[in-house]
């Protein structure tokens, strides 16, 4: 897959610097073609002269680097956006790219239903930095990243997948989780594509979902199991040819309690790139309704399904629902 990388930052001391080298390395370990668009470095001019507005209505323009621009981004599949946020929203830089290159006749035309798309990308991925949190840019600030940029701009030009990753508060952020993003967004940038779906029933995903649980968790033993869940672990001792309740019992709990970067993968889930469809029973009380939903802040795509008439257990207690919603996911 071709990839283009849009960075703007002028300082190479930068994170965001830190984050294109990263993204450059896993792609060229992959052995994907990727080109790179340094707006700064380039001297690309954001702003529209008269001259050039009055061109806008036959999606013409004058500036060579806007042409070499749309050509690059017909070559690619991929589009990898890399700069910080400032003041709720992308750099000017950006917002003038965006304006003088997405241009009616190259990436849109108009109908009488709306724009039609006429880019063929795969991919728009959007990685930035902020010193407010990510919450907080979401749900306080408009969301423009995520509903403007990505949800009206890149969808509207016919871009088939859109995200956006944001390391929040970077300039309070200790050089571990620095690192740990790093990590998650070369990993965004060069999608594993072993991973082709993903199925959870009943499944926490971050670690602040453990409070309502954690003491349940930590008083588990061989012999709650033995008493509550009789008919699993008798199915566990008859099919494994060496079974340990006690060893099992010891391993669950540590899993399940883990807090740390090893465990729950918390906002991480972002990196999750295969289509996933997410499910709980509607009387489950490990994993509640609110966990569920609080799911597409990190994974928008991603498909909710509540079971009714089913707990914690919804596979067992209700598997007719569940299966017809598997074959309308893998459209069987």
């Amino acid at each position: 897959m071709a990839t283009t990388v849009i960075y703007a930052h002028p300082y190479e001391g930068s994170f965001n610097h830190a984050i294109l080298q990263e993204t450059q390395k896993l792609l060229a370990a992959k052995n994907e073609a990727c080109r790179v668009i340094d707006l700064y470095a380039e001297g690309f001019n954001p702003v529209y002269s008269k001259e050039e507005l009055a061109l806008f209505s036959q999606g013409q323009a004058l500036d060579p680097l806007v042409q070499k621009y749309q050509q690059m981004i017909k070559e690619s599949r991929r589009l990898i956006f890399i700069f910080p946020i400032w003041w709720a929203d992308m750099p000017a830089i950006v917002k003038g790219f965006l304006d003088k290159v997405l241009l009616k006749q190259f990436a849109y035309v108009e109908s009488k239903t709306g724009l039609k798309g006429l880019l063929d990308i795969d991919e728009v991925l959007v990685v930035s930095t902020s010193t407010a949190p990510t919450f907080y840019l979401k749900y306080f600030c408009g969301n423009t990243v995520g509903k403007a940029m990505l949800g009206h701009t890149f969808k509207g030009v016919g871009a088939k997948r859109c995200k956006w990753v944001n390391c929040g508060r970077v300039n309070l952020a200790a050089q571990e989780k620095r690192q740990a993003f790093l990590i998650a967004a070369y990993r965004l940038a060069a999608r594993d594509e072993r991973v082709q779906s993903v199925i959870t029933v009943g499944a926490s995903w971050h670690s602040r979902q453990l409070g309502p649980v954690r003491e349940m968790f930590e008083n588990l033993t061989p012999a709650f199991f033995r008493e509550n869940m009789a008919r699993q672990v008798a199915v566990y001792e008859a099919l494994n040819p060496q079974p340990d309740l006690d060893t099992l019992t010891a391993d669950l709990r540590r899993m399940w309690l883990d807090i740390s970067a090893s465990g729950y993968p918390n906002e991480r889930i972002a990196a999750v790139k295969a289509p996933v469809l997410a499910v709980r029973g509607e009387r489950d009380g490990l994993f509640s309704l609110s966990d569920l939903a609080d799911l597409h802040s990190c994974l928008p795509e991603a498909h909710l399904m509540n079971i009714p008439f089913a707990r914690h257990e919804a596979i067992k207690e209700q598997p007719e629902i569940l299966w017809a919603a598997v074959k309308a996911f893998y459209v069987l």
